[in-house]
């Protein structure tokens, strides 16, 4: 979210576990780099963990949980070091 698409490179790694046909975890890895730059190409990395869900027939539940690393990129643009960023989010669905 805080790099456009228009001069990134990203490179995944998904790891995707369902233990039931109603119940999945997704693992996923991103390399983000910077596609031109005149100083280094690394926008950094995130880890991402998503549990998707079938609670019933109507109702279904997305979790996310994730953690981005900076990359010396956005160190250099926010001119000093920069923290971890986190990101929580939750969703129920109602089909009907």
């Amino acid at each position: 979210k805080v790099v456009s698409n228009s001069n990134l490179n990203s490179h995944r790694l998904r790891l995707n576990v369902a233990p039931t046909d109603k119940l999945s975890f997704t693992f996923d890895y991103f390399w983000l780099l910077a596609d031109q730059t005149r100083s280094s190409a690394d926008y950094g990395h995130e880890l991402n963990l998503g549990v998707r869900g079938a609670i019933s027939r109507n109702l279904y539940f997305l979790g996310v949980a994730g953690i981005a690393f900076p990359g010396d990129n956005l160190k250099q643009q926010a001119g000093g070091d920069l923290e971890n960023w986190t990101t929580v989010q939750t969703s129920l669905f109602f089909n009907f």
